[in-house]
């Protein structure tokens, strides 16, 4: 592992290769100045970084990158969008700390909006700005009524009396028929209006068919207004002054990326030794379950630390905690995660391997599982039994994404050999080095 990569539908793609794939996408760019195109890729690149585990938890990219939109580009595209792309390697944008999501309209026609006014929310670096370098352009669109409203799901056409604003003030007898009407303030006979429309009848009632829509500019308004940046760059102005004049209060940064490989960047994991105290927990001859967790609690802890995460042991000495006590501290830290360490038993010593519980559609737990599972199998020598779904109490009242992880069955024939001081740490290091695979962090 020698790159950035994010994880995209269930795969790993280098970072700067899907920017390469993501640019290409976008045949309406191809045509921009080098520093415009280049203002994009940092911008992208700061979408895409939402797939890299390490950089921010719980996100997903929602993109389709096909790289046959890169290969099938002429060699002078290629040229052109590789130059924008490693030019600006690395580099992303963020405000307060936080990396900032990709937002463009293609001409803005004088000024972008704030995000409330088109989004309903309140994003700090989608502030309105003033932007007199895109052309004015506008169109007009006619839409039939029935369409208008069949998009919006408002059936509503029936005939009315009168039409708003056009046709109003409408008098009729007690037949229906019109005696008099204004329209656009203008007072007109029932009479003199059948008769200068050709109708046969003045027991008439309106319903209007097409409205016309007069568009200004192109896009919803908000980040970088893509025309007005292009000429900007034409007078000269460099990729990073174009990002900082469209998004408020924003940092261009570039990403370490030695450190996020080799760390576990800002993550914070809660660890807790099942049971403790007066609880033994299962219990089998001079195997007690309490002490076994602790010991692997306290060597993971260990090794997390070494790799930069912060680590919060809900217990650190033989000691009773009740569950609520557990989940009391798991909610007050909010930790990027939480295991919770645990040994089985049953009554058939045959019985032997590891096995996870999750809570229901926790999918992050669920895929964490599975990495330390086939990582303890792997590194451990210990049987996968899989994950699997558990109501516990902690799971269920712990509000983040957690594990219970049944490390080996203190009663199985196989699994009982693996606990002296070696098999110990296999299992802490097996653990630590499933987290650092769902990370993608190396070892």
């Amino acid at each position: 592992m020698d790159d950035l990569r994010l994880l995209l539908n269930g795969k790993y793609i280098e970072l700067e290769m899907a920017v390469l794939y993501h640019l290409s996408s976008f045949q309406e760019f191809f045509e921009l100045e080098i520093e415009t195109l280049k203002a994009i890729s940092v911008l992208l690149r700061s979408k895409l970084c939402r797939g890299i585990r390490n950089l921010i938890e719980n996100e997903k990219v929602n993109v389709e990158l096909d790289e046959n939109n890169y290969i099938n580009l002429n060699t002078k595209l290629k040229e052109k969008i590789n130059k924008a792309v490693s030019e600006t390697e690395g580099l992303i944008v963020k405000y307060n700390n936080k990396i900032i999501d990709f937002y463009y309209t293609m001409n803005c026609s004088g000024g972008t909006a704030n995000s409330e006014d088109v989004l309903g929310v309140n994003i700090p670096y989608l502030r309105r700005v003033l932007c007199n370098k895109c052309p004015r352009t506008k169109r007009e669109v006619e839409f039939e009524i029935k369409d208008i409203e069949n998009k919006l799901g408002m059936l509503n056409g029936n005939y009315k009396n009168e039409i708003p604003n056009f046709m109003e003030n409408v008098e009729r007898d007690e037949t229906g028929r019109i005696i008099n009407l204004d329209i656009r303030t203008n007072k007109t006979s029932g009479k003199e209006f059948a008769e200068r429309m050709n109708l046969k009848s003045n027991r008439i009632y309106f319903m209007q068919k097409s409205i016309s829509i007069k568009e200004i500019g192109d896009g919803m308004g908000l980040g970088i207004c893509i025309q007005g940046a292009n000429n900007l760059a034409k007078e000269g102005c460099k990729f990073n002054e174009l990002i900082k004049y469209y998004f408020t209060g924003v940092e261009i940064i570039r990403l370490d990326k030695e450190y996020i490989l080799n760390n576990l960047y800002d993550k914070k994991i809660v660890i807790d030794a099942g049971h403790g105290g007066s609880d033994f927990g299962k219990v089998n001859d001079s195997l007690i379950e309490k002490d076994i967790n602790l010991k692997i609690a306290l060597k993971l802890k260990y090794l997390l630390e070494s790799k930069g995460c912060i680590i919060i042991l809900t217990r650190e000495k033989d000691e009773y905690l009740s569950l609520l006590d557990r989940v009391n501290i798991i909610n007050k830290e909010r930790p990027n995660f939480f295991i919770s360490i645990h040994q089985n038993s049953f009554i058939n010593d045959t019985v032997n391997g590891a096995e996870c519980y999750c809570f229901k559609d926790d999918d992050l737990a669920l895929e964490l599982s599975k990495e330390i599972l086939e990582k303890l199998k792997n590194k451990a020598g210990i049987k996968n039994r899989g994950v699997r779904v558990g109501d516990y109490y902690i799971l269920r009242e712990g509000r983040v994404s957690g594990i219970v992880l049944e490390c080996l069955y203190l009663t199985g024939n196989v699994d009982r050999e693996k606990y002296d001081e070696e098999g110990l740490e296999k299992i802490a290091k097996a653990v630590f080095e499933g987290i650092c695979e769902y990370y993608d962090v190396r070892v």
